[in-house]
């Protein structure tokens, strides 16, 4: 068997091929079909989209900026490149998610670059993994996302990421039990994994398992310093312990991740003024304040004065429709 750099793809489907030959094992269609030769990968390409995917789990603004150069770049390689796309769509969701974007404006973005990468190539596992994630989170369509995760893991059955996001829909779905299994196996396949860390700490969160959910934060924030969403994580279950020093060093470290350094140093005057409602009052006020100039999420604002313990301004701001721009200048 021979042939350039360009055929790895190829090559990969004539020895999977080859192999369930000698063991006499009858491949299904779809497995046939994931080891049918395939379209020759650029490997300029495909070395993009591996430093694209490095950046785009950081999930902070420069890091995502980071991954879109490289999905970009990888598209300009080979512009009909299928996991490039589904990269951007990531990076998209990834803005979204973190509050660094208005939805109105990052969803139609997600959207067209995933169903781009589905057009050119429905048997990639992470083309429906991309989907499941835009249909969890952006639309709410907990049954269709369902069916997106389920088809990435027919495609892929060892496929951590898709196994972790399809644990968190569980918890929506109060399937706890699965949801576990899921987040476990997950964890098992890619255990230095932080983005797999942190999303699986969130299942144990629903058990109220507090205390195995901030070891793997913990254990997260080794294998990737400076985690914003491993953060954010242990900011709510210090919280939950009523640990409120080490929730409010979280919830700064949280907010210094993401450039929202402003965020936390009138946090840190607050806390002086008030503890820790003081803290998460002061944050809530300059949210607010800067939501007149720049996108800041009503439910990121609405979640501080959660955390303040005021039920009224927490109602008010989760109930009130906000004229918002859509860029950061902060």
């Amino acid at each position: 068997m021979s042939g350039p750099i360009t055929d790895v793809l190829v090559m990969y489907g004539e020895i999977a091929g080859a192999i369930a030959d000698n063991i006499g094992v009858k491949l299904t269609a779809d497995e046939t079909t994931r080891f049918a030769p395939t379209r020759q990968v650029n490997p300029q390409a495909y070395e993009a989209y591996l430093k694209g995917m490095y950046h785009v789990y950081k999930l902070t603004p420069p890091e995502l900026d980071a991954a879109q150069h490289y999905f970009e770049k990888a598209l300009e390689t080979d512009p009909d490149y299928a996991l490039a796309y589904t990269g951007i769509s990531f990076v998209w969701v990834g803005r979204q998610q973190m509050g660094l974007l208005i939805p109105s404006e990052a969803t139609p973005k997600a959207k067209a670059a995933a169903q781009r990468a589905l057009e050119l190539d429905d048997t990639l596992a992470e083309v429906h993994y991309t989907w499941g994630i835009i249909k969890t989170w952006s639309d709410w369509d907990w049954e269709g996302a369902e069916q997106a995760f389920k088809r990435a893991l027919e495609l892929k059955p060892n496929y951590p990421e898709a196994l972790v996001y399809y644990s968190n829909l569980l918890c929506y779905m109060d399937r706890l039990d699965e949801a576990l299994a899921m987040a476990e196996r997950a964890v098992q396949l890619d255990p230095l994994n932080s983005i797999i860390l942190t999303i699986s700490a969130c299942t144990l969160e629903y058990l109220r398992r507090y205390d195995d959910a901030i070891e793997r934060l913990q254990n997260a924030l080794r294998t990737s310093p400076n985690d914003p969403v491993a953060y954010n994580g242990l900011w709510e279950l210090y919280y939950q312990k009523g640990m409120y020093e080490e929730s409010l060093k979280s919830a700064k470290a949280f907010f210094t991740g993401l450039d929202f350094a402003p965020i936390a140093e009138v946090m840190a005057q607050g806390y002086e003024e008030d503890g820790y409602s003081g803290a998460m009052r002061s944050a809530a006020e300059t949210m607010e304040a800067f939501s007149k100039q720049t996108y800041i999420s009503p439910d990121a604002i609405a979640r501080m004065y959660a955390f303040a313990g005021d039920k009224e301004k927490t109602m008010a701001v989760s109930y009130t429709h906000l004229t918002l721009p859509t860029k950061r200048i902060v």
